[in-house]
This record gives structure tokens, C-alpha cells and sequence, in this order.
């Protein structure tokens, strides 16, 4: 894509509106796909301080984490952070979506992604003692 074009239309998005969310998700993305770990960081960094109870920016910075740091368990815990944001947000098809795709073939994320997709077991039941 033409990513230069996409940004100058971003920049002057957020020029009519600095304090747009959609801006600064939409400057994130556009780094990401670029490559620029920093410049999606700061992004997304911006995003969460506009909407600090928002998934997006946590899903953004595990997004920065795993593509281009390659840090799937500093990923894992953005994504954990973006699930206690939003309790019924469902990661099961992130791998399905276009921006996480490439990271299907990525054995340390799709670890650390199955071991937060995994069920916590359930506490055994407690019998009264016997007297």
C-alpha cells in the first residue's frame, strides 16, 4: 500500500481533531505495517492515555510486541491487559484477522497466546473434614 499517503491523510485527520482515538489507532496501524516499532509504540502509548479503558491501545501495543519486537510474552501481557480492560473481548480468532495473521507460524506467540486462550483449571471441591 501507499503507506505515506495513508499517514498524511491521517495527520491531517488529526489536525481537524487532535483528540481523535481513531487518529491515533489509525497512526499506529499504519507504523505497524511500516515496520516502525517506535512510532507505533507512541501511537498506541498516546491512544491508551486517551482511552485508558479501551482494549484497543493494549491490543495495538501487542500487536507492536509480537510483529516487531518479537517479544511474544511482553504481547501476552498487553493482551492480558486489553482482556481485563474488556471482559468479554474474545482473542480466540486473533491469529484469523489480517494484522495478526503472519504471527500463525510463530511458535513463542502462538504458545503464549494458547496458554492465555487456556482455561484456568477448577479449584477442586473442598469436603468437610473428617472427624
Amino acid at each position: 500500500g501507499d503507506w505515506g499517503r495513508a499517514e498524511a491523510g491521517v495527520h491531517a485527520l488529526r489536525r481537524l481533531d487532535a483528540a481523535s482515538p481513531v487518529g491515533l489507532e489509525l497512526l499506529g496501524r499504519i507504523a505497524v505495517e511500516r515496520g516502525d516499532a517506535d512510532g507505533a509504540e507512541a501511537a498506541f502509548d498516546a491512544l491508551d492515555g486517551l482511552q485508558p479503558d479501551s482494549p484497543t491501545p493494549q491490543l495495538g501495543l501487542a500487536l507492536v510486541d509480537a510483529r516487531l519486537r518479537r517479544e511474544p510474552f511482553d504481547a501476552l501481557a498487553h493482551l492480558q491487559r486489553a482482556r481485563a480492560r474488556e471482559a468479554t473481548l474474545d482473542l480466540s480468532g486473533l491469529l484469523l484477522r489480517p494484522e495478526w495473521s503472519s504471527l500463525a507460524t510463530d511458535a513463542a506467540f502462538v504458545q503464549a497466546l494458547t496458554t492465555l486462550l487456556r482455561p484456568l483449571p477448577s479449584p477442586e471441591p473442598v469436603s468437610p473434614a473428617a472427624e
